[in-house]
């Protein structure tokens, strides 16, 4: 029996006993305070049924409606060449690459996940394609950043074209991932069988409130994380060793997790727009661990969570560079 205990002590990885006593020490930091705690958690709720529930929802059932209809293969096999040569991905995503950027996060990953289920891309062209197709769209980034947040308009446009090149670039960059598939005619056979008219509306609806309360319950738990950190004495203290700048690491520490909250306490610091754009966009491109789970919740059966990391990572980087070269080029500072 001993050996056996010592056989799977020896199992245990320096990172799982990481994970574990970081675990430990949130369940520890709830379970002393959990009135706090169920009240970030409310507000994550309150967020996700007034926010998102009212514009994800019906955006949900309509794209499956529509992707069930067969004819966007029809209409995405006009951008074939620039999806073949850009990126090696089917044509489809080219349809997918426009609703991820028209909507924003995480429609692009469950459609993505959507076209995989059905066998219309393989693995490695689904990997490919959250490369570029996990976006921010512009009704957060114009009208919850840039106009509610900062009542500068410019900035969204900047922040808007910035992420959009930085995740072309990125999908460029990713364009290699996995093995190359040529596909011969009977697959493509297969594919076309798979793009018949599926209009079960009850089953689109059932799918769609499924994925909504998958994405409510990552909220929530993003929520209640965030407060645990803002509000602990540890790590008010280790963010106030940056003396003034304390204000600035913590809004991109937070914004690392949620988007919406970390632009929110970057609107608050006293910085000069030249400053706050190019940190939003990094931000927003990013898109936090918040975003990420919503988008692993579908998405993980393709790729892990470690590689989807990078990918955002390499996105803010590319958006990040875009936005300064924008400032620079055309001396936006001197007329925001």
């Amino acid at each position: 029996m001993e050996n056996i205990v010592k056989q799977r002590k020896n199992k245990y990885t320096a990172t799982e006993v990481f994970t574990f006593l970081i675990l430990l020490f949130f369940i520890v930091l709830i379970a002393l305070n959990p009135a706090k705690y169920s009240m970030a958690s409310f507000k994550g709720l309150e967020v996700w049924a007034k926010i998102l529930v009212p514009s994800l929802l019906p955006f949900f059932i309509l794209t499956k409606l529509f992707a069930s209809s067969g004819i966007i293969y029809d209409i995405s096999n006009l951008f074939a060449p620039a999806t073949k040569k850009l990126f090696k991905c089917p044509p489809i995503t080219a349809y997918i690459f426009f609703m991820s950027v028209i909507t924003g996060y995480p429609v692009g990953s469950k459609l993505i996940a959507d076209m995989y289920n059905n066998k219309n891309i393989d693995k490695y062209e689904a990997q490919r394609a959250l490369a570029f197709c996990s976006n921010s769209g512009p009704m957060f980034i114009l009208g919850s950043v840039a106009v509610g947040m900062f009542g500068n308009k410019k900035i969204g446009i900047i922040i808007l074209i910035s992420h959009i090149i930085g995740s072309i670039l990125n999908g460029i960059i990713y364009r290699n991932t996995g093995k190359n598939h040529t596909k011969k005619q009977k697959n493509e056979e297969k594919m076309q069988k798979n793009t018949h008219l599926d209009f079960n509306f009850s089953k689109n609806v059932f799918d769609s409130v499924s994925s909504i309360l998958l994405i409510g319950g990552v909220i929530c738990f993003c929520f209640v994380i965030i407060e645990a950190i803002t509000s602990n004495t540890f790590f008010i203290n280790m963010f106030s060793r940056f003396g003034k700048n304390a204000n600035i690491f913590s809004s991109l520490f937070c914004g690392l997790f949620e988007i919406t909250k970390g632009c929110l306490m970057l609107s608050e610091c006293s910085l000069p727009i030249c400053t706050i754009v190019p940190l939003l966009t990094f931000i927003i491109s990013f898109g936090g661990i918040s975003t990420m789970l919503q988008a692993m919740a579908f998405t993980n059966k393709i790729i892990t969570i470690k590689k989807f990391c990078l990918i955002k990572f390499t996105h803010a980087i590319f958006s990040l560079f875009f936005c300064l070269l924008i400032l620079f080029v055309f001396k936006f500072c001197y007329s925001l």
